[in-house]
């Protein structure tokens, strides 16, 4: 029967959005570097640190007396000259004192000072003492002295420059500088190797998607050349099997084709010659197990040929309704015989396509067939717009549907449901092979789910 298009069916599916990821390469680079980079200066920051104390810890007690011998004769003759003058006059004193020296100083009571018992014991006998701070850099670290004046209660405190200021702020770039020396040979290397990483990247992605020849080359004295000379050997024998199966299943194919036409001409001849009726029944048994046979052939040549150059096909712009109608319209009879009726639920959005013709045609009937197939006398064919530049195909059906656990091993050549398997409904499980094949060599994807008619439910979606 003639299908009847119906646009006021609502919306029966929810459209599946595919997500097409695109690489950023640099932005991958990056993560790369920083993932080897900042363990590194981690690294490197801990050794630092650890260094410098251990630094501390070794020489703190070297510098200490170094620095009270080098400034003994200066500290002694600035406590005399302030022990010599009067209460009232010795910040006069001070203010002279400090012209003649280079040494910032300072008169503090010494009950403000902030030492430990042995420092407190050294200044009460009126000994020089060196104040040593923590140590955060591999120089001498400024200390700070003081000696007691004659009163008892007044010290002398002299604060000891080790470096001048100009040396201290070149050891604050010192450290960053370094560490940008660091990064600039790590990031020649990663930038290298990503480059490699990129040449497998793109080769494994295009011999995945059908290109057999494709290899992986990278330099001599490329890091990751062993596993591209292994990645290349692997697919040079993957190429081998896929191509000696292709030629053994095509020949095959094709050798059959002679002997299935000489027994359909001697059937043709027996069938003429024959006047019992029960051999007429005979005849005809056999006639119809030549004709699945001839129509197994068939199928396989057809596989085959998609399997080979699939992807390579041009694609030109047809229109939807015309192909799906055309598609419908091969079963008109076989339709109009069994009381199937197929409704049309096409989008109005969706008027051209770019698809291969001929074997979007020939997906679409066996979708059509699938459903007359194993339904129950109703089916629906759908089309909806999707996002991403893409369009969506819905076939459902009343049949019994096709359970989760089986619905990836129906793609798969001669794979066939238990219930399947008679001669009237049982194929030969290559129709919906034959539509993944023909889906994902135009970019698209294909998927089962329960369709609200109680039976299967068939999604394609492919590129505009």
């Amino acid at each position: 029967m003639t299908p009847q298009p119906n646009h006021d069916v609502s919306r029966l599916y929810g459209g599946e959005a595919i997500c097409l990821l695109l690489p950023s390469g640099k932005i991958d680079m990056l993560q790369m570097l920083l993932r080897l980079y900042v363990p590194a200066a981690l690294v490197m920051a801990i050794a630092v640190v650890a260094l410098n104390k251990t630094f501390e810890y070794t020489f703190s007690d070297s510098f200490a007396a170094q620095a009270r011998e080098t400034s003994r004769g200066e500290m002694q003759l600035i406590a005399e000259a302030l022990n010599s003058a009067p209460s009232s006059g010795r910040e006069d004193r001070m203010q002279s004192v400090r012209a003649l020296t280079a040494t910032p100083i300072s008169l503090v009571p010494a009950a403000s000072l902030k030492l430990d018992r042995d420092q407190e014991n050294q200044l009460r006998h009126h000994q020089i003492v060196v104040a040593m701070p923590d140590c955060t850099k591999f120089t001498v670290p400024d200390c700070t002295k003081y000696l007691l004046l004659a009163d008892g209660k007044t010290v002398l405190q002299a604060r000891q420059l080790a470096e001048p200021r100009a040396l201290r702020m070149l050891s604050y770039i010192g450290w960053p500088m370094l560490a940008l020396t660091m990064l600039l040979p790590l990031l020649t290397w990663v930038r290298v190797l990503w480059r490699d990483l990129v040449v497998l990247t793109n080769a494994a992605r295009k011999f995945g998607s059908g290109e057999l020849t494709q290899r992986a080359v990278v330099g001599k004295r490329s890091h990751v050349r062993q596993l591209a000379l292994q990645w290349n050997s692997m697919a040079e024998r993957v190429q081998r099997m896929v191509n000696y199966e292709r030629e053994l299943l095509h020949a095959v194919s094709h050798e059959l084709r002679t002997p299935i036409s000489r027994i359909g001409f001697g059937l043709a001849l027996l069938r003429k010659e024959s006047e019992l009726e029960s051999n007429g029944h005979r005849i005809d048994s056999i006639a119809a197990d030549l004709r699945e046979l001839d129509e197994l052939v068939n199928e396989l040549l057809t596989l085959g040929s998609l399997q080979h150059a699939a992807s390579n096909r041009p694609r030109v712009s047809v229109s939807v309704r015309e192909l799906i109608y055309d598609a419908v319209e091969s079963f008109a009879e076989e339709m109009q015989r069994d009381h199937i009726e197929c409704e049309l639920d096409l989008d109005p959005t969706i008027q051209v396509v770019q698809v291969e013709p001929r074997l979007t045609a020939r997906m679409l009937m066996n979708l059509v067939k699938n459903a007359m197939k194993y339904g129950h006398g109703r089916m629906r064919i759908s089309t909806r717009a999707a996002e991403h530049g893409t369009w969506t195909i819905v076939v459902d059906d009343d049949g019994p549907g096709i359970p989760q656990s089986e619905r990836l091993n129906v793609f798969e050549p001669f794979y066939r449901l238990d219930q399947s398997r008679t001669r009237e409904t049982g194929g030969f499980g290559l129709g919906l092979s034959i539509v993944k094949t023909v889906v994902e060599a135009q970019g698209g994807i294909v998927s089962i789910d329960t369709s609200p008619l109680g039976g299967a439910r068939l999604i394609l979606s492919m590129p505009k």
